[in-house]
Order: structure tokens, then C-alpha cells, then sequence
């Protein structure tokens, strides 16, 4: 299937991505790639498009919000230190 650069630019990967949202990023492009094939050129399909590329960008900010970064002993005082888990102790 020959690539279609608007697609690929819409749905690239973006250095701020976790890996829990590239697996959703490849459906939507997926599913973007379908609709192209799909559908003959029209404002519904305009409109398909747009509101693919707008519902892959919500995810975005709940799953930066909800990543973690590893404790460092920047961040974390002797007695936060003393508290963590020995796994994660491993990490600082």
C-alpha cells in the first residue's frame, strides 16, 4: 500500500509519546489509512480525518500525567529514601 504523507505527518511519533500511546497511535493510523482507501475524496471523509487525529491527541496529556518518573536522590530525602521499596531503591 503506498504511503500517504499527510497520514504519516498526523499520526508520526513525537518524542513527548509513552509507549502506551504508540500502540494507539499505530491503530489511528490504521484506521486512517482504512478510511482512505475506503472512502472517495469528500468533506465527510475531511471530517473522518480530522476527528481521527483529534481523538488520538486526548489520551496525550492523562498518559503524561500519569507517568512516573524513577525516584532520584535529587528528588527524595534520606527518611523518602528509607521508605521506598527495595526494587526501587535499586534505581537511585
Amino acid at each position: 500500500m503506498p504511503t500517504n504523507e499527510k497520514i504519516e505527518n498526523a499520526f508520526m511519533y513525537h518524542p513527548y509519546q509513552t509507549s502506551r500511546y504508540e500502540s494507539l497511535r499505530e491503530d489511528a493510523k490504521a484506521l486512517a489509512y482504512e478510511i482512505d482507501r475506503l472512502c472517495p475524496e469528500s468533506r465527510e471523509k475531511s471530517l473522518a480525518m480530522t476527528k481521527l487525529e483529534e481523538a488520538i491527541m486526548w489520551p496525550v496529556p492523562q498518559l503524561l500525567a500519569t507517568r512516573r518518573p524513577k525516584p532520584t536522590t535529587q528528588m527524595c530525602s534520606r527518611s523518602q529514601r528509607e521508605a521506598l521499596p527495595e526494587e526501587a531503591k535499586e534505581d537511585i
